[in-house]
Formats: structure tokens, C-alpha cells, sequence
């Protein structure tokens, strides 16, 4: 038993294995404590016998006793016959060990710093760097999370008493910046996630306040589990070679995402209320010809002037800017005439073409490539919608738009521009040229340009009303409710530009507008209707009116003349000037140059629905903006004044409008 606190030989020779000598003991106040004065330690609230050694934690300043640490010799045993609580801490007491004597390196950064687990080991490290002559500050947590702890208290939002966490306030009495840490946990880091949680948490938060930060790795060897056994086991050489070998913490990585409970919930916004929802993409899909453009021109004019929507529903954001990218209209023959005669706020609405790169030369707008210059754009008007138009036009080089991986890629960060905006984008591309009844796989290009859009619309001629179009909904991952079609013209205004006349609701469907003809009556009038074009077009263009009056007395419905012109691929073009000037239709030159040997199915390779843009853009159906003249819409009767009736485009017959 000892006898005024010495220490036992048992003790000492304990001690001299992991070369703690007797003059670093006493320094150190180590000593034993029964287990009457060990209860009569301050924070002490323990039960069992709590008899053993003492180590005082004295303070680096003054040499105070600030706190303690009992290393027991009986503590009780776990079911696994390992021992519990084998070193007892004071409650409220938590405190970082500095060994003696080591004042006047807490400021001196040319020192390292060791940093082990426990009280031992740091008097281990203070001895080795006695003998081996080096220098360095040993300081030691009471366990992997010692070096935090509560370090206050404050109020709660509810007046409820709260404790502050934190790193320990004596972190506080060493500078780190630039001085070289090495972490020497115990060996057990190596299969313990939480001690390789606590000793990365502790060395990024050291690399937050300056230090060069160095793990020291133990061998898994039989009886080493601290910095202290490997000395015993392995000696001063075999420690200081560990040591020498520390490896250089890895960096901070940050956890991505961010968890569920900090996602602040947010309502669905819309641009146009159950159609177009703000900061997502959305697709406008057809044929040439089809209006797309002319749509999206009458949404430009619609949200630049603040104005209801065509089905009469009030957009979730008042007048707002609008960028436009187009790469196919002109600005001043075809794009601003047109915004004016929808009822644009011109002043609201930025138009890009080009890009000018810091060299001054001016190049196509690319996807993903300038979406920052896009984005400047989009700020310059305070913008609430984008349209892209086409959008194949627009991807890079680089991006095949028929592989998901290159559209994806492309399409991310657009997706992501147009969230963080909150501004609706709307992406026109054509239709491939299949012949799927599902609307979903007719875009052009990769279906991932679909799936990566939260809207879709399709848009297609009306095979119930002729010169009527419909607008029909693909696909909406934000849709409650799938809104229904609608059926939209081309007419003109009254200063004789194309804009959009909406006529109400559609009963068809996205899959109705694709069908082919299902019965075998339908497609044996196809094939006449072919036969028909192809004998009346062999030796050269026709007037439409022409063809479509000789077309009504054998019997061909508009409906199949249309189809049978779109599988021909027979083009539209428009002939001559002023009072002479009309619209022909004409074969493709090479079905032109078998016709006459050429039956039906001969033909097939030159089914190609191909249409020749105008060559007055400006007032080509093509593209045409939109003015309201559904009963749903804005003012429907604005051009209805003069004669009543809405009035025949000059440069076309309904037949051009099919």
C-alpha cells in the first residue's frame, strides 16, 4: 500500500517501460489516492472503488491544479471480461493535459506538436523527446473527443437553457498557424469509424486555425493500443520512426447534398399556371410549320406585358423580361414585327444571336458554353422566361444530341440556370423523322433531352379542322392535372404579321395528333392520294389552289391529301411578286425523277416531311407569333372589326396551313 501518496515499485516499473522516469513522475505531481480521497475530488459522483493513480492536469501558465484524471486499479468488468471506466474524469472538469514544464513552447510555432489520446501517453511522448533530444509539445485530450466540450450556456428560442459545444477554451493558449501537428491516436483508429471521425473532425478544425496537419499510424500489434505501449513494445528508435513516417492528413471533404430536414419546402411556380413552370425546362415539339415559334413568340408578348395566358389563367409573376435566343428568324424582319403585333413590351425583351468572345469576334450561341453570357442577359431584363429556339441549333460541337450522356450534360447546367433564376425556359426542336405513336420518343434527338424537361407539349395540324392546329400536352412531371389541348391558327394581324388565334379547347390527344392511318380503307386512300400527287406533279410544280380544287373532285379529303404530301416529302414554295404572287407544291427531285417508273412503296425513301423556309421570313407562316383571339383569350375580336370574319393570309390558302 503506499504511503502518502508515493507510488508503488509496481508503479514506477509501470512507468519505466513506456520511459516515464521517476524525476518526469514527481514533476508531474503523479500520484496514488485511495478511494476515501479520491471521493473527496471535485466532480467526482462515481460508484465502485475508485482507488489508483492520480494525474493532475496543472495549468501551463501558473502550474495550477485545474482538473484530474484517476486511472483505477479496480475497475469493474464488462461482459466481454474487458475493464469499465478504467479512467475516471470529473463531470464539468473537461481540460486539455499539459505536461510540466512546457510554458514557453505554447508560442513557439518551430516546435511540433504531438497530440495522443490519453495523460500516459503524453508523459510518454515528454520523456522520448528527453532522451532523444528533440523538442516538441505533447498535449493530450482525455479521449478521441476530449478537445470539445461545453463551453457555455445561452437561451433558446423558447427561453430554454441551452449548452454551447465546442473546442475546449485551452486550444486557446497554443498558436497553430504553421505549426506542424501530429495526431498519434491510438491504434484502434484503424477499425473504429467514431475515432476516425474524431480525429478527422480534429484536424480540419487544426487546418482551420493554421496548422500542418500529420496522422502518426499504429501497427496492429499484440497488447499496443496507445502511442505508450508501441514505445514500450517497440522502443524509442521504433516510435521515432513512426513518427518520422506521419503521413499528411487528408483535406476536408465536404459532405454533398444537404439533409432532407433543411430543404425548405417551396410551391410550384408557374409561368403559365399548369402549363409552364417556372425555373424548369420545358419543350415545344412539331414538324415545321406547326406554329412552335409562333407560340413561343405569343408567350414572349404575353409575359413581357404582363397579360393573361391563353387559356385565360393570370401568370404567377407580373410583366416581366424575356431573353430570346433564336438562331433561325431575323430580329428586324420577322422576331420584333411580330412581338409588336402580339402586344409585346419590346423595352422587356432582349433578343441573342451571338455571343462576342473577349477576342471581339462575334460566334453562334452554344450550349452549356454560354449560358453565363446568357444568364447576364437574363439579368439585364429582370427576365421570367427564356426561350431557346431551336434548340438543336444551340448545342456545342461536341454534344451528339442523339446520345442521353452528351444531352444530359448539356442540359444540366441549363436546368440549373433556369432554377436558380426562377425563370421558365422553353426549348423548340423538330420531330425525328419515326413513326412512333408515342409522342414521347418523336422529339429529335435522345430521349434524355425528354426526360431532362418537366414539360412537353406537342404540336401538330388538326386532322379534324382544316388550317386548325393543336398544342398538345406530352408529358409533366409538375402537373396535378394534365391540361387539356388546344386548338390555335395562324392568321394575320392588322399589320400584317402572322400571330397566333386561340380557339379553345382540343379533344385530341398528343397520341391522336401521330396516329397513321389504322383501318385498311385509310391507308388505301393514302396510297391514291400519293398516286394522285405524284401524276399531277411529274413534270413540275402546280398552284395549291389548283391542286387542292382537283383534289376535292376526286374525292381526297384534306385530311389525306395532307398525309400523302407529307410522306411524298412534295415541298411548298412560294412563287412569283405582289398581285401574281401564290403558293406551289412540287415533288422532291429525286422521287420527281422516278415517277414514272416509281409505284407506292417504291417511293419510301423519299417520305421525308420536308418543308423550304420562306424566303420572306417576315411574313412566312412559320415561326408566327401570337395574337389572342380565342374566346378564352385576350381582345378576340380585334381583328374581326372590319369585315366580321377573321381575315385570309394573302400569302397563303388554307391549304398552306394544313
Amino acid at each position: 500500500m503506499a504511503v502518502d501518496g508515493h507510488l508503488l515499485p509496481n508503479d514506477v516499473a509501470m512507468f519505466a517501460r513506456i520511459g516515464v522516469d521517476e524525476a518526469l513522475l514527481r514533476a508531474a505531481q503523479v500520484r496514488r489516492v485511495t478511494d476515501v480521497e479520491a471521493r473527496n475530488l471535485p466532480g467526482t459522483a462515481f460508484s465502485g472503488d475508485l482507488s489508483g493513480i492520480l494525474f493532475p492536469y496543472l495549468s501551463p501558465v501558473n502550474g495550477d491544479v485545474w482538473s484530474y484524471a484517476v486511472r483505477r486499479d479496480n475497475p469493474e468488468i464488462d461482459a466481454n471480461g474487458k475493464p469499465k471506466r478504467k479512467y475516471l474524469f470529473p463531470r464539468g472538469h473537461n481540460r486539455l493535459y499539459f505536461p510540466p514544464g512546457i510554458s514557453e513552447l505554447l508560442a513557439d510555432v518551430t516546435v511540433p506538436m504531438l497530440i495522443p489520446e490519453a495523460v500516459k501517453s503524453s508523459l510518454a511522448f515528454t520523456g522520448l523527446a528527453a532522451r532523444s533530444g528533440r523538442k516538441w509539445l505533447a498535449v493530450a485530450p482525455f479521449g478521441c473527443w476530449g478537445w470539445r466540450g461545453k463551453t457555455g450556456i445561452e437561451t433558446g428560442p423558447g427561453g430554454e437553457r441551452e449548452e454551447i459545444k465546442g473546442p475546449l477554451p485551452d486550444c486557446g493558449l497554443i498558436n497553430f498557424i504553421r505549426r506542424k501537428v501530429l495526431v498519434a491516436f491510438d491504434a484502434n483508429v484503424a477499425c473504429n469509424p467514431k475515432v476516425r471521425q474524431a480525429r478527422q473532425a480534429l484536424a480540419e478544425t487544426l487546418v482551420e486555425w493554421g496548422a500542418q496537419v500529420f496522422f502518426v499510424e499504429f501497427p496492429q500489434a499484440e497488447g499496443v493500443n496507445g502511442p505508450d505501449d508501441w514505445i514500450g513494445l517497440a522502443g524509442d528508435k521504433g516510435m521515432l520512426a513512426l513518427l518520422d513516417v506521419a503521413k499528411l492528413a487528408p483535406p476536408k471533404v465536404a459532405v454533398p447534398g444537404v439533409l432532407a430536414c433543411d430543404v425548405v419546402p417551396e410551391k410550384v411556380r408557374w409561368l403559365w399556371p399548369g402549363h409552364i413552370p417556372l425555373g424548369k425546362v420545358t419543350l415545344f415539339e412539331g414538324d415545321p410549320d406547326e406554329g412552335k415559334s409562333t407560340v413561343a413568340l405569343d408567350l414572349s408578348a404575353r409575359t413581357s406585358s404582363g397579360a393573361s395566358m391563353p387559356d385565360g389563367s393570370a401568370p404567377e409573376v407580373g410583366a416581366s423580361g424575356v431573353v430570346i435566343v433564336s438562331l433561325e428568324d431575323g430580329k428586324g424582319d420577322t422576331i420584333r414585327p411580330r412581338l409588336e403585333a402580339a402586344g409585346a413590351d419590346l423595352s422587356k425583351i432582349r433578343i441573342v444571336d451571338t455571343i462576342t468572345g473577349p477576342d471581339g469576334v462575334e460566334r453562334t450561341v452554344t450550349i452549356p458554353a454560354h449560358l453565363r453570357d446568357i444568364e447576364a442577359a437574363i439579368d439585364d431584363v429582370n427576365a421570367k422566361l427564356l426561350v431557346i429556339d431551336p434548340l438543336a441549333a444551340t448545342l456545342g460541337g461536341d454534344t451528339d444530341s442523339h446520345k442521353d450522356q452528351d444531352v444530359r450534360r448539356a442540359l444540366a447546367p441549363l436546368a440549373a440556370l433556369a432554377e436558380k433564376k426562377g425563370v421558365a425556359v422553353i426549348c423548340i426542336r423538330h420531330l425525328n423523322k419515326g413513326n412512333s405513336p408515342n409522342p414521347k420518343y418523336r422529339g429529335g434527338g435522345s430521349i434524355g433531352i425528354t426526360g431532362a424537361a418537366r414539360a412537353c407539349f406537342l404540336f401538330a395540324d388538326d386532322p379534324d379542322n382544316d388550317g386548325a392546329r393543336v398544342m398538345a400536352p406530352v408529358k409533366g412531371n409538375l402537373w396535378r392535372v394534365k391540361p387539356p389541348a388546344i386548338q390555335y391558327k395562324i392568321v394575320e394581324s392588322a399589320s400584317c404579321q402572322p400571330v397566333i388565334a386561340w380557339e379553345g379547347g382540343s379533344t385530341h390527344t398528343a397520341r391522336s395528333l401521330l396516329a397513321q392511318p389504322e383501318t385498311q380503307e385509310e391507308t388505301n386512300a393514302c396510297a391514291d392520294a400519293k398516286t394522285f400527287l405524284i401524276e399531277l406533279l411529274k413534270n413540275g410544280g402546280q398552284d395549291s389552289k389548283s391542286i387542292m380544287r382537283q383534289a376535292h373532285q376526286a374525292g381526297i379529303s384534306d385530311r389525306t391529301l395532307k398525309r400523302a404530301k407529307a410522306m411524298l416529302g412534295v415541298k411548298s414554295r412560294k412563287v412569283g411578286m405582289g398581285e401574281g404572287q401564290h403558293w406551289e407544291w412540287e415533288l422532291p427531285k429525286s422521287a420527281n425523277a422516278q415517277s414514272k417508273s416509281a409505284n407506292n412503296e417504291d417511293l419510301a425513301p423519299f417520305e421525308q416531311p420536308t418543308e423550304t423556309k420562306s424566303d420572306n421570313s417576315s411574313t412566312s407562316a412559320k415561326g408566327a407569333n401570337g395574337e389572342e383571339l380565342a374566346p378564352f383569350g385576350r381582345d378576340a375580336d380585334n381583328l374581326r372589326e372590319s369585315t366580321g370574319t377573321v381575315p385570309n393570309l394573302p400569302f397563303a390558302d388554307d391549304a398552306e396551313l394544313l
